[in-house]
C-alpha cells in the first residue's frame, strides 16, 4: 500500500511539472514571401534597351528582441531579402520555392525560435519596398533605378498559437517609366508552438529547481525574472 501511494504521489508531481512547463509558450515564427507580382506590362528600359529587371526588397523585425532577416544579402552587409525576375516586363506571378528568382530560393527569409514566454512576438514589423533595377546585379547597389515604390513600412500580427497568417500587401512606381508600375508581395507569418525541451528557472527561490551534480540541463532565465535575492 505504502508503494502505491508514493507512486500516485510522483506522478501527479510529474504531471503538474511537465503541465508548468508545457505552460510556456515556447515557439518558433517564420516568415515566408510565397510570391510576387506585377500587373501590368511595363517596359522601363525603352525601345531596343532591353525588358524591364523588377525587384523587390524585403526584411521583417519582430517586435520584442530586435530579431531580424536570417541571412540577409550580400553576407548580411545589407539587411535585406530578395526575390527579381530580369528581362521580363510583366505581367507575372513568381510563387517560391524557386531557386531562380528567390533569395533565400524557399522563400523563408525569417525563421527565429523563441524560449522565454515574453519574448514571442505578437507583431512582425516589415519593411519592404520594389523598382525596376538597371545595376549590373540582381539588386540595386547604385541607385540606378526606375519605378520606385519607396520604403513601405507596414506590420503584421503573429498568431497567438501554432498558425499561418496570410498578408498581402501593394505599392505602385512610376518614375523613369512610361506608366505606373504595379508591384504586390505575398507572405505568410506561421507560429509553431513547440513542447519545452529548456527548463525556464521560476523567478522564486523558494519554488528553485533542484539539480542533480554531475547532469546538464538546459536551462533558461527570462528577462522578466527579477533575480530576487
Amino acid at each position: 500500500m505504502v508503494k502505491f501511494y508514493f507512486s500516485r504521489k510522483y506522478i501527479l508531481l510529474f504531471c503538474i511539472l511537465l503541465a508548468s512547463f508545457l505552460s510556456f509558450s515556447q515557439a518558433t515564427i517564420k516568415v515566408t514571401v510565397t510570391s510576387v507580382q506585377t500587373s501590368g506590362s511595363v517596359d522601363c528600359d525603352g525601345f531596343l534597351q532591353g525588358d524591364s529587371d523588377f525587384v523587390w526588397e524585403y526584411t521583417a523585425t519582430d517586435n520584442t528582441l530586435g530579431y531580424s532577416n536570417n541571412t540577409p544579402a550580400l553576407f548580411g552587409i545589407y539587411n535585406f531579402n530578395y526575390t527579381y525576375v530580369n528581362g521580363n516586363n510583366g505581367p507575372y506571378t513568381i510563387s517560391s520555392p524557386n531557386a531562380s528568382h528567390f533569395v533565400p530560393a524557399n522563400g523563408v527569409f525569417f525563421d527565429r525560435q523563441y524560449i522565454c514566454p515574453s519574448d514571442v512576438p505578437t507583431v512582425i514589423n516589415l519593411a519592404w519596398e520594389a523598382y525596376e533595377n538597371d545595376d549590373a546585379g540582381n539588386y540595386d547597389i547604385l541607385g540606378l533605378t526606375d519605378g520606385e515604390t519607396g520604403l513601405q513600412n507596414v506590420t503584421m500580427a503573429v498568431p497567438a498559437s501554432s498558425g499561418i497568417a496570410n498578408y498581402t500587401f501593394s505599392a505602385s512606381g512610376s518614375a523613369g517609366c512610361p506608366s505606373t508600375v504595379n508591384y504586390t508581395i505575398n507572405l505568410t507569418v506561421e507560429r509553431i508552438d513547440f513542447a519545452p525541451t529548456v527548463i525556464i528557472l521560476p523567478d522564486d527561490i523558494c519554488n528553485s529547481t533542484l539539480m542533480n551534480l554531475n547532469t546538464s540541463y538546459n536551462v533558461a532565465l527570462c528577462q522578466s525574472n527579477t533575480l530576487q535575492p
